[in-house]
């Protein structure tokens, strides 16, 4: 049977010839349905990839069909149709189940938007159901280590990641935040479901607001609609890395959705069910925050009920062997390398010294020296020309051999140079603003908030002076 198909099952012929227009543009057959009854009888006949199916169908019909899709056809995407008076009941509903949703009334890009998050969704589905049972694989790179700190965070996540509540995960910058998250998501009943991030960028082409919730605006006459990470993440996880990067009219909104279990698009008035779990993530003192008026009181109440602190290098020393010995898998692996060990003296060495970007920092270095080891243990003299070179360049002048070689060589050169400008480029904001952190924030054109990250990802104090140790990084 040929399963590149969509089933649309509506009461209303209207919106059924109507879908089935636009869903066709979609290269995929499309079927149609007017009752769960004959709906069943093409399921029964026919595989689809996707299902829109109307849930206010006469009597219980459409939620006993539902419930048929869920036990009979578990990789099939399903998305739900609903009116408005329906939304916050279907959040609900949805919340305990692996559907997507699509408010009425739609417009044509709406569908097709509903359609392509539940292609995806299709996917991810066959690769689960079609994957081993054997978990070892997926989760051998989560949380490395086996000292206090790592035994505790591993119990928090354990206690909270069956249940839906919403959870502040704190640390350094480079701790690991986004990968603590990630188990949280795997370990939840959500797991099937998409881990969807919102990422605080430095500069961003979208207001943070728009990335979270979407937009909905008119051009020309014409209604466009550009769907949010909230709305990606339909009954999966969001997570939000850095949330004292979203304004106080942000917040106000997040807040009233989280509320509500329902949210509206940046210039919309359609209200859809917000189904997902959300993670929130910071290195700042939200108490702080919210003293100096720039975090919602109630906002940092809701949201700190199960906080998560993830711990720094320094503050996990006794893991740091476990770490390399895992990076020296991954990028032997990856690399076609063949390093296997870390000699006596740089071992000591990496234990005792200062990783001001902590775990993210230990791996950038652990993926460069294996990059120009040519032997199968790491030593001091691969230390030296990456952690020591005075020129920022470790790249000895050899032509690569293969295509890999070559693309690993121009990856690492690329981060080696944005790691020096990054760094000339916070040191000289500081430098002309006389130490000022928000002066030269100001200057630059960059929140507070996004410039200190930058200044404790290098190490740099007020001032504009590098405080890295003696070491580079």
């Amino acid at each position: 049977m040929n399963g590149n198909r969509i089933l649309v099952v509506d009461d209303e012929l209207m919106v059924n010839q109507g879908c089935a227009r636009v869903l066709s543009r979609s290269g995929r057959r499309v079927d149609t349905a007017l009752s769960p009854e004959e709906a069943t009888e093409k399921l029964l006949c026919q595989e689809y990839e996707v299902v829109f199916l109307d849930i206010k169908l006469v009597g219980d019909g459409g939620v006993k069909l539902l419930e048929w899709l869920d036990e009979r056809s578990p990789e099939t995407a399903v998305v739900i149709i609903l009116g408005q008076a329906s939304v916050a009941s279907a959040a609900e509903l949805m919340r305990r189940g692996r559907f997507q949703y699509l408010p009425k009334p739609f417009t044509p890009d709406e569908l097709s938007v509903a359609l392509g998050r539940a292609l995806q969704q299709r996917m991810m589905l066959l690769q689960v159901y079609r994957a081993s049972r054997d978990e070892t694989g997926l989760e051998s790179g989560d949380l490395i280590g086996t000292g206090p700190a790592m035994r505790e965070l591993s119990l928090l996540i354990d206690r909270v990641a069956p249940f839906g509540i919403s959870v502040l995960i704190i640390g350094e910058v480079g701790t690991g935040k986004n990968l603590v998250a990630q188990t949280i998501h795997r370990k939840s009943r959500r797991r099937l479901e998409p881990f969807v991030e919102v990422e605080a960028d430095l500069i961003q082409e979208l207001p943070l607001v728009e990335q979270i919730f979407g937009r909905a605006e008119s051009r020309d006459g014409a209604p466009r609609y550009r769907p949010g990470r909230i709305e990606e993440a339909g009954n999966g996880t969001l997570y939000i890395d850095e949330i004292t990067a979203l304004d106080l009219d942000g917040q106000k909104r997040l807040l009233a959705s989280i509320n509500q279990r329902e949210f509206q698009s940046v210039g919309g008035k359609k209200a859809r069910p917000l189904s997902c779990r959300i993670i929130f993530a910071t290195y700042h003192d939200l108490y702080a925050e919210v003293e100096q008026g720039a975090f919602l009181q109630e906002f940092y109440r809701d949201i700190s009920v199960f906080p998560i602190y993830v711990p720094p290098l320094s503050e996990r020393t006794e893991d740091i062997p476990a770490l390399i010995n895992h990076f020296l898998r991954c990028y032997s692996q990856r690399y076609g390398r063949s390093v296997t060990r870390v000699d006596e003296q740089l071992l000591t060495r990496l234990i005792g010294r200062r990783w001001p970007g902590n775990v993210r920092e230990l791996a950038r270095s652990v993926e460069q020296m294996v990059a120009i080891c040519e032997v199968d243990k790491l030593g001091p003299e691969h230390y030296k020309r990456v952690m020591e070179d005075s020129g920022g360049c470790w790249w000895d002048g050899k032509s690569p051999i293969t295509a890999e070689e070559l693309k690993l060589i121009k990856k690492l050169l690329r981060q080696s140079v944005v790691v020096e400008v990054e760094r000339a480029f916070i040191s000289g904001a500081l430098q002309r603003s006389g130490g000022n952190v928000t002066r030269a924030a100001h200057q630059v054109g960059m929140q507070r908030r996004n410039f200190q990250t930058m200044m404790r990802q290098y190490g740099i104090k007020g001032g504009g002076e590098p405080h890295i140790n003696g070491v580079r990084l």
